[in-house]
């Protein structure tokens, strides 16, 4: 505005600045200023030795709608997931809102949720899990699967043998619904060394010469071992039979 009360645009030719640019930032000759985060900052344009100042207002961006991650996933029964909530706004800009959302699953007989959005699979089946931040919500299916096997033991851990004599080993899954399974008809046993202690499929070992082996049980992909051993036989003691006996002269008699 000149003395004589005349107006004229000097925008392209004035001097922007923002006082606060990690509220608002602008172009230093155009004017245009951009919202860089939710606040006010004092926007002022110099031409000619002269300043002139505005308030501009940035408003937070505002979430349009939200999104449930992984899509569509499924969890063996017994183990755990963690879903995310992702937001998209109004200025096209997607981010992680999994903080300030709050999970639910519609059937928390199938897979319970945390608020946080821990997921756990308790039976066979599918439920919908839903996302909700403010008056939004997003959701997506969750199925869960069969328990899955997660390791094989066998017991006793070690076994010592005489030479002939037989010991049966046990196999055990453990699942990770937390369950164990008694597996060793469905298991194969092998013994690393034969010429110690043999073993049949089924887990029986037999003693066969003084020595050590390691057996082996494999159930599903899993593998497990024990040590067996087979004792050297020592001699203590030599009996005659019989103890006492009484014969003629002439005669014979077997010991």
């Amino acid at each position: 505005v000149y003395a004589d009360g005349s107006a004229q645009d000097v925008s392209t030719r004035a001097a922007w600045t923002s006082a606060t640019p990690a509220v608002a930032s602008i172009n230093a000759s155009s004017g245009i200023a951009a919202g860089v985060s939710a606040g006010a900052s004092v926007v002022s344009a110099t031409f000619n030795g002269k300043t002139g100042t505005a308030t501009l207002t940035v408003m937070p961006a505002k979430l349009v709608s939200i999104a449930v991650a992984p899509v569509n996933p499924s969890v063996n029964k017994g183990s755990t997931l963690q879903f995310a909530a992702m937001g998209t706004f109004d200025n096209n800009t997607t981010r992680d809102i999994t903080a300030v959302s709050t999970f639910a699953s519609a059937t928390p007989a199938v897979a319970s949720i945390t608020a946080g959005g821990l997921a756990t699979g308790v039976i066979q089946g599918s439920t919908l899990i839903t996302a909700t931040s403010g008056l939004l919500s997003g959701s997506t299916t969750l199925t869960v699967t069969p328990a899955s096997l997660v390791s094989l033991a066998i017991a006793p851990q070690a076994v010592t043998l005489n030479i002939g004599a037989s010991r049966q080993l046990t196999a055990t899954a453990l699942y990770s619904d937390g369950t164990n399974v008694d597996v060793t008809a469905s298991s194969q046993f092998t013994s690393a060394n034969t010429a110690a202690v043999g073993t049949s499929n089924a887990g029986m070992l037999t003693g066969v010469a003084a020595g050590n082996s390691v057996i082996s049980a494999t159930f599903g992909g899993k593998t497990a071992t024990a040590n067996a051993t087979t004792a050297a036989q020592t001699l203590s003691s030599i009996s005659i039979s019989p103890a006492s006996a009484t014969i003629n002269i002439g005669a014979k008699q077997n010991f």
